[in-house]
């Protein structure tokens, strides 16, 4: 078992969503940074859907009672075992009674910590995923607790061979890549450049759900209503205020607002590392070069996973 001594912020047990039922009105949820999950998952031998501790601004303390291997990816964060410093991005197996806290976050905004073997939890509708609107899933479908225990496998095994570099977050301003939205053309032109030149910042209204946006306002050539329609991880909706919101792990289904773009899929994991107050700017690719873009990191995971090797 790991025994939680201090739940942080925010921490909540994620893996990659609950897919395959949002016709049913099902939100998928799972990671925020779903990148780093699946290299936290690698690093110690697990399937990359694996589940994982979301943890949100660190703070974060548990003890645990068995041998274990666990590795912690995401944002940069003054991470310690028993005091000393807990290296990220490697797999470390503790012992019996081991403490592992982590503190201040230097940059980024969530930690993903996975044990090898993987953790019981409650599945439901194919995921162990969180979703605490409805208290679906995770750990009784809430945010973690002081006191509570997780079910780990015990592992003694210890990584004879591993690489991993930690991708560099130490950043305010973020590039994301887009591709235009299936409403792109009803915006006016003025506001296409807008959104492709000049700068958003995230406002204090993000969370799980969406990160809304503030800067140069955004119109359409006629301000018609919209049926709702399909919405995706990184759809970017503009509200009737002119002002976009990303959608995120926890969105809803369908949305009736103009959809002016949609962030590709390499890209989409960056909004996991954003904080309140950082700014953005939008960069229009191809749908080729977004593909591009989504194999080189499918190739980057396949190389890390051939790198680890255990006992």
């Amino acid at each position: 078992m790991i025994y939680i001594e201090k739940p942080g912020m925010l921490t909540t047990v994620q893996d990659l969503g609950r897919r395959g039922f949002q016709q049913y009105g099902v939100i998928v949820s799972g990671a925020m940074d779903d990148y780093a999950l699946q290299m936290a998952n690698i690093l110690v031998g697990n399937a990359r859907g694996e589940a994982v501790l979301e943890v949100t601004m660190g703070g974060l303390r548990f003890r645990t009672s068995e041998h274990c291997v666990i590795a912690v990816t995401g944002a940069t964060v003054n991470a310690t075992l028993n005091g000393e410093t807990l290296p990220c991005y490697r797999p470390v197996p503790l012992q019996p009674g081991d403490v592992v806290q982590l503190g201040q976050l230097l940059d980024g905004c969530r930690n993903y910590i996975a044990f090898r073997g993987g953790m019981k939890s409650n599945v439901v509708m194919a995921s162990k995923s969180t979703y605490l609107r409805a208290s679906l899933g995770g750990y009784n479908g809430r945010a973690l607790k002081r006191g509570d225990t997780i079910h780990v496998d015990a592992h003694t095994a210890e990584a004879v061979r591993w690489q991993a570099e930690p991708p560099r977050y130490n950043r305010t301003e973020w590039t994301i890549r887009f591709t235009a939205g299936p409403e792109w053309a009803q915006f006016t032109e003025a506001s296409q450049q807008h959104f492709t030149s000049r700068v958003y910042q995230v406002t204090p209204a993000a969370d799980r759900m969406g990160y809304r946006l503030n800067g140069p306002g955004l119109a359409r050539h006629e301000a018609t209503e919209l049926l709702s329609d399909a919405v995706l991880f990184g759809t970017i909706q503009v509200s009737n205020d002119g002002q976009p919101t990303v959608l995120l792990a926890d969105r809803q289904t369908t949305g009736g607002y103009a959809r002016i773009a949609q962030v590709i899929a390499s890209d989409v994991h960056l909004f996991g590392q954003m904080k309140p107050g950082d700014s953005i700017r939008f960069t229009q690719i191809s749908l080729d070069d977004s593909y591009r873009a989504l194999y080189e990191q499918i190739q980057h995971l396949r190389i890390l996973t051939q790198g680890i090797r255990f006992k």
